[in-house]
């Protein structure tokens, strides 16, 4: 499990990568990537990413009206998914950002 300086340093990368794109779509790709179906993600696309903070262990994707909260597990990481997979392997969840965007490729939550 990542420690805090490691999930603090991820999110700060994160954030001067992504802040200010617009989420295209949210795809989860494991029935274990939702914990919670209120609001529905779906609510979130168009929204501009803010920035991503973390509290405690999680990391927080802030959009203007929801907020997704993401813990890495047991070595999971939330990444560049440059292949962009229909099923990418050990994929639990992806965020695509608009207009696609090579400096941008959506992120992929493992």
């Amino acid at each position: 499990m990542p420690e805090l300086p490691e999930v603090q340093a991820h999110a700060e990368r994160l954030t001067a990568a992504y802040a200010g794109a617009v989420l295209e779509r949210f795809e989860p790709l494991s029935f274990t990537a939702l914990k919670t179906f209120s609001p529905a993600p779906e609510t979130v696309v168009g929204q501009r990413l803010g920035a991503v903070t973390r509290r405690g262990k999680h990391l927080l994707l802030g959009f203007a009206d929801v907020t997704f909260v993401v813990h890495l597990m047991q070595g999971g990481r939330l990444r560049p998914d440059e292949k962009a997979a229909r099923r990418p392997r050990d994929g639990v969840a992806r965020w695509r950002f608009a207009p696609a965007d090579p400096a941008r490729p959506p992120l992929l939550l493992t």
